[in-house]
């Protein structure tokens, strides 16, 4: 690994594979905010490229719902 590919070729391919790169692509493009509770992927990934990650809890709190 080196700074510029902070992810090893083997977890890339894996990743390319799975729906995960279509939710970061989707979420760069569009500048969406991808609400998961996954703790490594996409969120990984989606932060080194500026897409923003939060989990349902936030995702709740910032549309102001009280339970």
């Amino acid at each position: 690994m080196n700074r510029n590919r902070p992810f090893r070729e083997s977890a890339i391919r894996k990743f390319l594979k799975a729906a995960d790169s279509w939710l970061v692509a989707s979420g760069k493009a569009r500048n969406f905010t991808i609400v998961t509770n996954e703790k490594s992927e996409p969120d990984r990934v989606a932060c080194g490229l500026g897409v923003r990650c939060i989990d349902s809890l936030d995702y709740l709190r910032e549309l102001g719902v009280t339970f």
